[in-house]
């Protein structure tokens, strides 16, 4: 080889190299590995600080009660650590999120009318996804004891606008992300109070192959819930749509619905 040729094969493996410890650094797999521990062996590792085994993007399938298979994906781990409620004491709790690569089979209304006054903490959806909850229910037995609370934010709509009467909410069960949290910026949503802080998951950076999700395991694909109203309309909730676009979806229309849970 010529001088000038090894010089290109330094460049590249320079290149190359720089290259996969960026690919590391972002600790994100397109496609991840499959996770074969147990739940409870995951919630061990999580709380003695062990996390170099599970990157973004890991999977790991349960089995509902309807005999339903849902593949959780790890959106983010310790994407929320540190973070505080008005009020409270941050903590340091170290914290993997899954969301579900795809919906389940069964499309939901957000309400039963065109509403989003109550936002998504009084919406007719939500009750399915918290302990208790019809869809809750049908958790696999050796997932529920190990899911974890998260806090969030739910601003309180009026007249089309997220108002400063929203709340905290530990979230105990299952939930659905925010409008920020999948695209990582406002769209149809407030700008203000709806928003509170929140952190895009890095599952969904820099490709649709998430954020475009089937109906049911490796369905067709389907427009899916996201929990943030729309904003400047009393009538709608913000959703992905089939083809992985930000949109606007009456509150009584039928839509896929995504699974997150917490383990921590």
């Amino acid at each position: 080889l010529s001088l000038e040729n090894n010089q290109e094969i330094g460049i590249f493996l320079m290149v190359y190299s720089n290259l996969d410890i960026f690919i590391q650094h972002r600790n994100y797999l397109l496609e991840g590995n499959e996770i074969t521990l147990s739940w409870k062996e995951i919630q061990s590792r999580i709380r003695s600080g062990n996390l170099n085994w599970v990157r973004v993007g890991d999977w790991k399938s349960i089995q509902l009660t309807t005999g339903e298979t849902v593949i959780m994906e790890v959106a983010g781990i310790n994407t929320y650590c540190g973070y505080s409620a008005s009020g409270t004491t941050a903590s340091l709790t170290n914290t993997i999120d899954f969301i579900s690569r795809d919906c389940l089979s069964t499309l939901y209304q957000m309400n039963s009318t065109n509403t989003n006054e109550v936002a998504y903490l009084g919406s007719k959806l939500r009750p399915k996804l918290i302990p208790g909850g019809a869809i809750y229910n049908t958790l696999p037995s050796d997932l529920k004891p190990y899911i974890g609370v998260k806090r969030h934010w739910y601003g309180k709509m009026s007249n089309g606008t997220a108002s400063s009467a929203g709340v905290w909410t530990s979230e105990e069960g299952l939930w659905i992300p925010s409008v920020v949290e999948v695209f990582g910026r406002n769209s149809f949503n407030d700008s203000g109070y709806d928003c509170e802080d929140a952190k895009q998951y890095p599952i969904f950076i820099g490709s649709e192959r998430h954020i475009i999700k089937g109906q049911g395991n490796g369905g067709n694909a389907v427009g899916w819930w996201l929990c943030s109203p729309g904003s400047g309309f009393t009538t709608n909730f913000c959703g992905v749509g089939p083809g992985g676009l930000a949109g606007l979806y009456n509150a009584s229309g039928a839509l896929g619905v995504v699974l997150g849970f917490r383990i921590s």
